[in-house]
Order: structure tokens, then sequence, then C-alpha cells
């Protein structure tokens, strides 16, 4: 096969299902033709229908890239991110054709996860963060971005995918935010799906790196999805007042701080404000309650049998 066929082969292979006016726009970059895309034809290998070029056979396409050589893949990849018209695509091309850190690159993918985000394609997200996190240039960036991947995969329902990305943010120092956003996400993961939550070292580290009053409504929030994991599993006693305890000793106006404190009060005992009169129920207080007690024109059914 001449070495140019194969070439134009590698570019349809890595160009998967784009247009053919956009193959096409590829090959010229690289110096490749129709000339070139006539064996393939003559062969089998490849036919076109005026719109795309398909493979005689989806594993044909697999075993070509499977041969290709590095370079051979980057250079397709870079040719067709030179001419593709969509940002999410291009994003993609320009992140196979590297293989060292950029945080341009690491950027873009990582905008084309928050677009997939948007419109609910999650296990989409999760791919792009985590090549983002491998083309970070920063240890700071690869944990925030492995850690907007453990969140996104734990909403998506991927709990090994959450565990195992979770596990490679702990091997990097983050910054406060990634520190916060990985420790809500591990405390929940264990709430919905029975995991192991953050082990009191790992909430010593947390309350470590959070010490301070400018990270005090970062602490409440992962005290607050604390609060959670208690009042769902019904943990001892003990723990719920050492969280309130906590809780109320943090300087903090976050909507999340009263919503956790409630979390944390048994039912019926909730605190009132100053000068507030303590609560009286309905059965009580009510005079057209002992009124109807009395009535003897209520039906049968309502009536209370008191033993004799």
């Amino acid at each position: 096969m001449p070495v140019a066929s194969r070439a134009f082969l590698v570019l349809a292979a890595v160009a998967d299902d784009a247009a053919l006016q956009d193959v096409m726009a590829a090959a010229r970059t690289m110096d490749l033709g129709l000339d070139d895309l006539e064996p393939l034809e003559v062969r089998g290998l490849l036919r076109t229908d005026f719109a795309s070029l398909h493979f005689r056979h989806p594993l044909l396409r697999s075993a070509v890239i499977g041969n290709a050589s590095a370079a051979e893949l980057a250079a397709a990849h870079r040719a067709l991110a030179s001419v593709a018209r969509d940002e999410t695509r291009a994003a993609w091309h320009r992140a196979s054709a590297t293989f060292e850190r950029d945080e341009t690159i690491a950027a873009d993918l990582e905008a084309v996860a928050r677009r997939a985000e948007q419109r609910g394609a999650r296990p989409e997200a999760v791919r792009a963060y985590e090549r983002a996190a491998t083309l970070s240039q920063g240890v700071v960036g690869r944990a925030r971005r492995l850690g907007r991947a453990a969140e996104t995969a734990r909403a998506a329902g991927m709990t090994s995918e959450a565990i195992e990305l979770l596990a490679q943010v702990d091997s990097l120092a983050g910054d406060a935010q990634t520190v916060t956003e990985t420790a809500v996400t591990r405390t929940v993961l264990s709430l919905t799906t029975g995991s192991v939550g953050a082990p009191p070292l790992e909430m010593d580290r947390v309350r470590s790196v959070l010490a301070g009053p400018e990270h005090a409504d970062r602490l409440v929030e992962v005290l607050w999805a604390a609060a959670l994991v208690v009042r769902g599993r019904n943990r001892p006693r003990a723990e719920w007042h050492a969280l309130e305890s906590e809780l109320r000793t943090i300087p903090s106006t976050s909507p999340l701080k009263p919503v956790a404190l409630a979390l944390l009060t048994p039912l019926g005992a909730a605190p009132r404000r100053p000068g507030e009169p303590p609560p009286t129920s309905y059965r009580n207080s009510s005079p057209h309650h002992s009124a109807w007690r009395r009535s003897p024109s209520r039906p049968s059914h309502c009536r209370t049998s008191r033993p004799r």
C-alpha cells in the first residue's frame, strides 16, 4: 500500500463519523487527495457515499488505529483539529494529538466537560474531566479536575468509577475548594451507596486544610454532608452531639449551617428564637377541639371508645 494511502487510511479511521468534506479538508493539510483515496476504494477497505467515508467492517477501523504508530495518529488528529467546526470535536482531536501536559488543551477539555454536564451527558463529562486532569500541568489543577470527575461520576450513578477517582485525588495535594468538594462527594457517596465514608484521619486532614475563618463556609459544607450521614444512618447520639457542637462554634453565615443543625436536632426539640413562647398543640389550645369532642352529633366512626 502506498505510504500516502496508508496515511489517508489512518486519517479516515481517526475521523470516525466526520463529514467527507471535513476529512478531505484535513487530508489537504497533510498533502493528501483523492488519488490517495482511490487505492483504498479499489481494495475494498473504504467506500464513500459523497457524504462520509465508511469502512468495510467496523472492526477494520479498530485494527487500523491499533496498528498505526503514535506519530501517524497524532498527525491525523492535528489535521482534523485544524478543520473541525465543532469546538468539542476540535478539543478532543487536539487532546488526542498531544503526549505532553498542556494546560491550554486541558482547559479546553474542561470546558467540554462543563457543556456535557449542562446537557445531562455526565459519562461524557467524566471522560473529559479525566483527560483534562492527565493534561494538567499543575498538581492543584489535576486534583481539581479529578475531583469534578468524581462528583460527576457519583451523580451519574457510576459508583466504582467515582471511588477510583477519589482514590486518585487522595494522592494529590489539592486546594481548599478541591478538599471540600471531594470530602462532600465521598460522604454523600457513603450515604447513597453504603460504601465506607471518610475515615477519621481523612476528616482530620480536611479540618486542617479548612482551618481559619476564610474557609468557614467550606467546613460547614463538609459538616453538612456529614450531618446527612449521621441522620440518615441514625448514628450513635454521641456523633450527633459532637457534630452539632462543632457546627455551633464555626463563625459562618452559610445557609447550610442552620440546615445541618436542623438535621442534627431530634424531632420536636428544635431551638426557639429568643422570646418565642413554647409551642402548643392544636389539641390542647383550641377551644373548638374540646367542643368537637363533646359533641354528640359526631359520626360514630369518629368517636373514641375507651376501655372500661
